[in-house]
């Protein structure tokens, strides 16, 4: 039980870790694009 309960836990992390990596590149992405606009 314990371990099926880690698992999850860890994957929910990497998940959200994951997502807010993605975040940070994407609003990196739309910056460059903004600046390219200029």
């Amino acid at each position: 039980m314990g371990t099926t309960y880690e698992n999850r836990n860890r994957l929910i992390q990497e998940y959200i870790d994951s997502f807010k990596s993605f975040e940070e590149t994407l609003s990196k992405a739309n910056e460059g694009i903004e600046f390219y606009k200029k």
